[in-house]
C-alpha cells in the first residue's frame, strides 16, 4: 500500500509540476479572467475574477493530474478508455463542490452560487470529457510515432514515457508487482507477475539469473564471486544476485565458463531455449 502511494506521488509530480503544465495554466487564466465564462463575467467584479479563476484552474490542475495518477497506479492493466472514464466521473465528482467553495471564500461565505451543484456537476462532467477526447484526437495525429513505439517489447508499452529497449537494465520482483531499472537512474513500477513481465520482454534478450531477477543481456558488464555467491555486474554497478537454480543459464550465455566468471564478451553458441528451461531468456 505504502508503494502504491509512493508510486501515485512519483506519477503525479512528474506530470503535475511542468513547464508546460503551468504555462497552459497561466495562459487560461488570463482568458478566464478577461472572457469571464459560465456568467462570471456578470456575475463577477474584474478584480473577483482576478483571484477566482486562476485559483479554481490551479486546483483544477492538481486534481486531475492526481486522480490520474491514481487511476493509472491503481489500475496500470486496464484499458486506456477504461481509465480515462474512470478519471472522468472521479474528478468531476471531487471538482464538483469547489466553484461554490472559492467563490465563498473570496467574498466570506455570504454569496450564492451561480448555478446549482447539479448543473456544475455536469458542466465540469462535459468539459472533462471533452478534454480527454481533444487528448485522444491528439494522439492520433502522432500516428507514425505511435507506431514506432508499438513495435518495442509488449512490456515497454505498459511504463511511463517512451522508453527504449536500450534504457532497460532489468526486471527485479517486488510483492506482487515487478520493478523496471532503468539507465537513466529512474525506476517505474507495474502490477504484473513476473513471468507475464518476462515473456513480455519479447524482442530483447535477456536473462533470468534468479527467481526474482532477469536481466537484459546488454546490461551485463561481468559476472563476480564474493563470499561464496556469485552476482552479474550492470553497467550501472548494481549488482544482482545468481541462485543455483538459473546458474546454468549464464553457463549456456557463456558467461560463466569452468567455474570461471567472464568480465568480457560471452561466448557465442547454443544454448537452451527458452521452452528448455522456462525464463531463461528472451531473444530479439
Amino acid at each position: 500500500m505504502r508503494k502504491t502511494v509512493e508510486d501515485s506521488i512519483r506519477t503525479f509530480c512528474a506530470e503535475c509540476f511542468t513547464a508546460t503544465t503551468w504555462s497552459i495554466w497561466f495562459v487560461a487564466s488570463a482568458i478566464f479572467v478577461v472572457a469571464g465564462p459560465f456568467g462570471t463575467f456578470e456575475y463577477m467584479s474584474v478584480s473577483e475574477r482576478l483571484l477566482y479563476w486562476p485559483i479554481l484552474l490551479a486546483i483544477s490542475l492538481i486534481f486531475s493530474y492526481l486522480v490520474r495518477a491514481t487511476v493509472k497506479t491503481m489500475a496500470p492493466r486496464q484499458h486506456q478508455f477504461s481509465r480515462d472514464g474512470l478519471v472522468i466521473v472521479l474528478f468531476s465528482t471531487i471538482f464538483a463542490p469547489m466553484p461554490s467553495l472559492v467563490l465563498a471564500v473570496l467574498r466570506g461565505g455570504q454569496s450564492e452560487p451561480a448555478l446549482t451543484f447539479s448543473d456544475t456537476y455536469l458542466l465540469i462532467l462535459i468539459v472533462a470529457s471533452a478534454v480527454v477526447i481533444v487528448r485522444h484526437l491528439l494522439n492520433m495525429e502522432a500516428g507514425p510515432t505511435e507506431d514506432k513505439i508499438d513495435e518495442r517489447p509488449r512490456f515497454l508499452r505498459r511504463l511511463e514515457g517512451s522508453v527504449c529497449p536500450e534504457q532497460v537494465l532489468r526486471l527485479t520482483v517486488d510483492d506482487h508487482y515487478v520493478e523496471v531499472y532503468l539507465t537513466t537512474g529512474k525506476t517505474q513500477r507495474i502490477l504484473i507477475r513476473f513471468a507475464d513481465a518476462v515473456d513480455e520482454m519479447d524482442g530483447l534478450e535477456g536473462i533470468c539469473v534468479h527467481r526474482s531477477h532477469w536481466v537484459a543481456s546488454q546490461a551485463i558488464r561481468s559476472v563476480e564471486k564474493e563470499g561464496g555467491r556469485e552476482f552479474v555486474v550492470l553497467s550501472d554497478d548494481s549488482r544482482v544476485p545468481v541462485s543455483r537454480t538459473y546458474r546454468p543459464n549464464l553457463v549456456e550465455a557463456g558467461w560463466i565458463v569452468d567455474g570461471r566468471q567472464k568480465s568480457a564478451e560471452p561466448l557465442v553458441g547454443a544454448g537452451l531455449s527458452a521452452r528448455q528451461r522456462p525464463l531463461f531468456r528472451t531473444k530479439s
